[in-house]
């Protein structure tokens, strides 16, 4: 047994089981995270979803051509980058505001049906290029909803039927090729966000993600729902824990 480490396994009805480990040993390459503990927040809990947002062909996204993260929102609607938003995971904030969602993708072999036109603007390709640029978004869905389930609607879908739905509000871009672990950042203003972390390990045909983040309603909320903020855009940063 390792001393401070746990694995939890949460059945939530007939329609969710989660597995959740948590671990004070901390391996570069593992991606395992650490948070510290938080005290108990007050505030409405908030149910958040993690999407996949990958652009298969970087190399034609307009939005930042010569620079490292080359895409950006505007970019989904350019056919030649192959863009894909997918669901990764959803799940809703503990009593300290705190969310560890994980993720794991495979590369898709055939997307057929996305050049039959059958996929909704083909969004749903999936991941087709070893070479692809991948976002990790966070979106918020508002305060959680128990009544009759409704959580199960949240953190499963895009857009839901319940007040304070939808926006994009934290995000993780990872250049082609490239691994490893960075803080989010508050997609209004591409401020960082302490405490936070996001982890991608590409492992041949597989994708494999770990978002560690703080409850949105913690955060400066966005202006703009887009999908996914622009990493490139300048702007004043602001510091999101700061009270006012």
């Amino acid at each position: 047994p390792i001393e401070g480490a746990r694995t939890m396994v949460n059945r939530r009805g007939d329609d969710l089981i989660q597995f959740i480990f948590e671990s004070h040993v901390l391996e570069e390459t593992a991606g395992v995270i650490v948070t510290p503990k938080a005290a108990k927040t007050e505030m409405p809990k908030s149910a958040v979803t993690v999407w996949w947002v990958i652009f298969n062909n970087p190399a034609a996204c307009t939005t930042n051509p010569e620079g490292e993260i080359k895409c950006g929102s505007g970019d989904l609607a350019v056919p030649e980058a192959l863009p894909a938003a997918i669901w990764a995971a959803g799940d809703v904030a503990d009593d300290h505001g705190k969310l560890m969602l994980t993720s794991g993708l495979y590369r898709t072999v055939d997307p057929l049906a996305v050049d039959e036109g059958i996929d909704f603007k083909g969004l749903s390709r999936g991941w087709t290029s070893p070479d692809a640029e991948v976002h990790l978004v966070v979106r918020d869905h508002g305060p959680v909803v128990y009544e009759n389930d409704g959580y199960i609607e949240q953190i499963s879908s895009f857009n839901d039927m319940f007040d304070g739905c939808c926006e994009n509000v934290q995000a993780a871009p990872f250049a082609p090729n490239e691994d490893g672990s960075k803080m989010l950042y508050v997609m209004a203003d591409q401020t960082e966000i302490e405490g936070t972390q996001a982890v991608l390990n590409r492992r041949g045909d597989l994708l494999q993600a770990v978002i560690s983040t703080v409850d949105p309603a913690m955060v400066a909320m966005p202006a703009d729902p887009a999908m996914p903020a622009d990493p490139t855009e300048e702007g004043e940063m602001a510091d999101p824990t700061e009270e006012e």
